[in-house]
């Protein structure tokens, strides 16, 4: 009895002290909610008993979908406005009562109407913006393309003070010269006191930058892939700092204020699959960082993966949470990854929380590839996704698909952290596991809600061989980190070739110039590109050319013959974690296929490219499936309590806010991504009905 009791007081004391941080839950006046990347609100109007009363409130769009455009913004709400951006990445306030425009920003000096090289990876994304003010100057910051900008939030005009003329060249500072960088920030940048912090992703090596919030100003830089004489050069080839990119922070950023750190979820060594071009651990790359905030100085880093040669970024920001250790509140840190784990990291330490053990890896089959020989393993919680395709997983759809399927993977290699091999690796984690929209974590509970996806690939590195093998070699190197040859040469076959040329030699949004590859190789690179690829594959060997390098043959899906992965359903769950006890407590596949359920076959779950957001309602929302579905559910079953059709899929987080003592709930619904689905422009907002 006395036990009880006790449990009882402790659990009263630490929901007190939960209770003492609900100020910092009730708005979501930052991306995501609050600093630390929680998406948790204490609102409750809309709970389980109401829920499927939910009606949308207002729809707003903005007019500019382009054809493969997507839109992955998770919005911010201050003082009745509502601030986002389009999939033109322009940005805009509506009253978040009524969604009416109230002003919209468009810088639209490197925007084009050729849907070819307008965004997408040639312009960049945008998933969310920074709000800062002092008294009466209240700016929003943001990233497009290659540029920061300070904007007016009541007005949509530049800050003119701000860098040159209201924006910022990110470019500049780096270390290959501006007109030779391509460069883009597709995470929101984060406020700490009068800095604007920032990752990027782009063919540059990985760093993070503080800018002043007021000018402009770069104040400090932290490099992540070390430079002469910083800490970590000894676990990259020398001068990696001027020819190795990545390592960046594609994924996001969190802040602990209270602490002043600052922590970064970093990105695998650049180009992908490509290891022999940077042998070694590679320390700081496909890590959690944390910085002091206030000058960019080095506290700590935990590596996921030594040497990634499988593109297995850290895709998420690290969200900040506080657990319970031996009847103590421990800070800490939780990151998810495209693997299907979970690290708890004390955020003073980055020491682990759960055990660690480290496991021997496979060895490569290419002989100039030195794969690292162990991985790190957390014993607790257990994967939210799969790690390895195995032969019982293959699908059962049919007989034929079955075989089918059988006879890829027996003629493939396949396993725990299998190297790519010019014979195929069917593997997990490239667009599996989780993804940039991140989970939520619910500090009542300490229960972290996380999407995953189990979405297997086949992924084939080739010799390089045949008249276009000089160009293949180039386009290893520079061209990877954002093209598929398959896909890229699609589009390079439509070209004029003197456009194509101009437009390798110029560069465009963010894509940068390679001019300074020289004509020849420029010429080279396009007769990769022009080349029938599958014809190359039969080509003998150019006597005149030696190498040892391949060819990356790009992100081919593992699916059967009507597009569905090729394995057992689930391919999307929603999966509460108890981040005490490390045990799953529920998974639920989100998403379904019509088609599918039509036939007698329960809901598979699509791969899910959306995030969830819990509420003190006792229910998590989470879009990005497949089917356009937005659902609510039970936090603490995993029931699906309501769902409804969007006009498009919503492959972002939604933001929960309050006016007038009513809740709303708003996601961004611009399709496109990589689901494939139609592309839109929509954002959504969804309240109880009036007399509620």
């Amino acid at each position: 009895m006395f036990q009880k009791r006790l449990s009882l007081l402790l659990f009263l004391l630490t929901a007190a002290l939960h209770a003492n941080d609900d100020s910092i839950y009730h708005t979501w006046r930052t991306v995501s909610g609050d600093p630390g990347i929680t998406r948790y609100s204490t609102l409750d109007q809309i709970n389980r008993s109401n829920v499927a009363q939910l009606e949308v409130a207002w729809t707003y769009n903005s007019g500019d979908a382009l054809e493969r455009s997507d839109m992955e913004c998770n919005p911010i709400i201050v003082d009745g406005i509502l601030y986002g951006t389009t999939p033109n990445l322009d940005l805009f306030a509506l009253n978040a009562t009524t969604g009416e425009e109230v002003w919209r920003f468009s810088d639209t000096g490197e925007i084009t109407n050729d849907p070819d090289t307008n965004r997408g990876q040639y312009y960049g994304l945008n998933r969310g913006v920074a709000y800062w003010s002092d008294s009466d100057d209240q700016r929003i910051l943001y990233s497009r393309g290659k540029y920061i900008f300070a904007v007016d939030a009541e007005t949509g005009r530049l800050i003119e003070s701000f860098g040159e003329s209201g924006r910022v060249d990110m470019r500049n500072g780096l270390s290959k010269p501006a007109p030779f960088v391509g460069i883009a920030n597709p995470a929101a940048g984060v406020i700490y006191e009068d800095l604007f912090i920032v990752g990027s992703r782009g063919n540059t090596a990985g760093q993070v930058r503080a800018y002043n919030v007021r000018t402009g100003k770069q104040e400090w830089l932290f490099n992540l892939i070390p430079h002469p004489g910083e800490r970590f050069e000894d676990t990259w080839p020398e001068g990696s700092w001027q020819k190795v990119y990545g390592a960046n922070v594609w994924g996001g950023l969190s802040v602990d204020v209270k602490n002043g750190l600052v922590f970064c979820a970093t990105a695998g060594p650049k180009p992908d699959f490509f290891g022999w071009q940077y042998p070694g651990k590679n320390d700081l790359a496909n890590s959690v960082v944390a910085l002091n905030a206030r000058n960019g100085e080095y506290v700590w880093r935990f590596q996921e993966i030594k040497h990634d040669i499988w593109d297995l970024d850290l895709p998420a920001p690290p969200t900040l949470v506080t657990v319970e250790r031996d009847g103590k509140q421990v800070d800490a840190v939780a990151q998810v990854s495209k693997t299907g784990n979970t690290f708890l990291l004390d955020r003073l330490t980055g020491e682990s929380l759960f055990p660690l053990i480290e496991r021997e890896a496979p060895a490569s089959d290419i002989p100039i590839e030195q794969a690292w020989p162990t991985q790190t393993v957390p014993l607790l919680p257990p994967p939210f996704t799969r790690q390895e395709v195995t032969y019982d997983q293959l699908t059962t759809f049919s007989p034929e698909k079955r075989a089918a399927a059988a006879k890829q993977f027996i003629e493939s290699r396949s396993g725990w952290f299998m190297p790519v091999s010019p014979r195929g690796s069917i593997m997990y984690g490239v667009m599996g596991g989780a993804e940039w929209p991140g989970p939520a974590f619910d500090p009542t509970s300490d229960i972290l809600y996380v999407a995953g996806s189990n979405l297997p690939f086949n992924i084939r590195l080739d010799p390089v061989k045949g008249k276009a093998a000089k160009g293949a070699v180039i386009f290893g190197s520079v061209c990877t980190q954002c093209h598929a040859i398959e896909r890229l040469a699609g589009r390079a076959r439509k070209r004029n070739p003197d456009n194509l040329r101009e437009f390798l030699n110029t560069g465009r949004g963010v894509m940068p110039s390679y001019e300074h590859l020289g004509e020849e190789a420029i010429g080279h690179l396009m007769d990769f590109l022009y080349a029938d690829q599958e014809a190359m594959e039969n080509e003998p060997a150019d006597p005149d050319f030696v190498s040892q390098d391949y060819t990356f043959r790009g992100f081919k899906r593992f699916v059967d013959s009507d597009g569905y992965p090729a394995v057992k359903p689930p391919w999307g769950t929603l999966s509460a974690i108890d981040l005490n006890s490390g045990e799953i407590l529920w998974q639920t596949p989100i998403g379904e296929y019509d088609e599918l359920t039509k036939q007698g076959i329960p809901p598979t779950g699509t791969p899910l490219y959306g995030g969830p957001t819990v509420t003190a309602g006792g229910l998590v929302f989470i879009g990005g499936s497949a089917d356009e579905r937005f659902h609510a559910v039970d936090k603490t079953t995993g029931e699906i309590l309501w769902r409804t059709k969007l006009p498009f899929a919503a492959y972002s987080n939604p933001s929960v806010y309050e006016i007038g003592g009513k809740q709303y709930i708003v996601i961004a619904a611009g399709g496109g991504g990589k689901n494939n689905t139609p592309s839109g422009d929509a954002y959504v907002a969804f309240a109880l009905p009036e007399h509620q």
